[in-house]
């Protein structure tokens, strides 16, 4: 969706309102689920042993399991829009083809990764499958590094290039001059 605004701008809308809410939902929901899943190790191992039951288990656990089985449906809404809105198919510049190659794989790459984590989550803790919490684990660390990876490559994006993608993902709006 493409407006002329005062002041000679074009504004493309380029998320709706609804992909701009997830992903600040999520945002904020995976640094805690990182940085505050202590006790879900530990918890898992008692209860996968038969030592205690599931609702014995400590409030950082239930935090990290709802917050989990949150990013996912978060995560799994945010791609059907992204799938199904229009606008988000804006087409990229061809002056940094290679740029785009790269920010479309981290976010790919993030997409993937942590429906992926929280699909064996979900498997691990609920089905008692051993093998799937290493890769839920292991795929934690890999979602840690992709979003740092995407944090560096905002700045990058805002500071070197001079895009405003902080504006574009807080306001749903791409400016810019004819």
């Amino acid at each position: 969706m493409t407006k002329l605004t005062g002041n000679n701008h074009i504004t493309n809308t380029v998320y709706s309102v609804w992909q701009i809410r997830l992903h600040w939902m999520v945002a904020c929901l995976i640094p805690l689920l990182l940085f505050a899943n202590q006790d879900i190790k530990s918890d898992w191992q008692i209860v996968s042993n038969n030592i205690t039951e599931i609702k014995n288990i400590s409030l950082g656990s239930w935090f990290h399991i709802l917050g989990g089985v949150s990013v996912l449906i978060f995560m799994l809404w945010r791609l059907s829009l992204r799938v199904l809105n229009k606008t988000s198919k804006y087409a990229p510049s061809s002056k940094y083809k290679y740029l785009n190659f790269g920010k479309n794989l981290i976010i790919f790459l993030i997409y993937f990764c942590t429906i992926l984590s929280g699909v064996t989550g979900l498997l691990g803790w609920f089905f008692n499958i051993a093998f799937t919490m290493e890769i839920h684990g292991s795929l934690s660390q890999i979602v840690l590094g992709l979003v740092l990876v995407h944090i560096v490559g905002i700045m990058f994006y805002e500071g070197v290039l001079g895009q405003k993608l902080i504006v574009r993902m807080t306001s749903g709006i791409k400016k810019r001059t004819t």
